[in-house]
């Protein structure tokens, strides 16, 4: 995990323990399920340090030009196979994908919060993702043990498509 700031990273850490915290006190999972997870979790102020990864997904602000700035960095340091992903609720994917080293290792991997409790998770393919891309990605997800929705790069993906006409008419009504 790799951020602006070193106070960033250990707030992010600290937040995830308390979520496993809750988890734990629920009874969904184990102290050494907890442990284990937390012991998984590396941080990084020298983006460098994350090149031998196979997949990024960045998860920052809803801003298209820090996630920009964050593909081009990433891009430099990442090996030819690795792909890069987005949380993006919102922005077009194919459009952020030309931020990348390579529009085809690129797609949008939207997750919903809480990610702990939440079971869906939508992947989202630009115009130039490759078809491996999307199926490793959607691997990924699966493995997770995430209920995984395919969506067209359109606006709002599916379920914000589906959820703000709902929420409109909940409104009027």
């Amino acid at each position: 995990m790799t951020d602006i700031s070193q106070d960033a990273l250990d707030k992010a850490v600290a937040l995830i323990g308390r979520n496993l915290d809750r988890q734990l006190s629920k009874g969904r999972i184990s102290a050494e399920d907890k442990y284990a997870a937390m012991a998984r979790i590396k941080t990084t102020l020298n983006l460098a340090e994350i090149g031998p990864s196979d997949l990024i997904i960045e998860a920052a602000t809803e801003r298209e030009a820090v996630k920009n700035a964050i593909f081009e960095a990433a891009g430099k340091v990442l090996h030819t196979d690795a792909i890069m992903a987005s949380n993006t609720s919102s922005i077009p994917i194919t459009r952020m994908a030309n931020h990348s080293p390579d529009p085809a290792r690129f797609i949008g991997l939207h997750f919903f919060n809480p990610v702990p409790v939440m079971g869906l998770i939508e992947v989202i393919p630009g115009l130039a993702t490759a078809p491996a891309t999307t199926d490793r990605v959607t691997a990924f997800a699966r493995s997770l043990g995430k209920e995984v929705v395919l969506s067209q790069d359109e606006p709002g993906f599916v379920v914000n498509r589906i959820l703000l006409p709902m929420i409109n008419e909940a409104v009027f009504v």
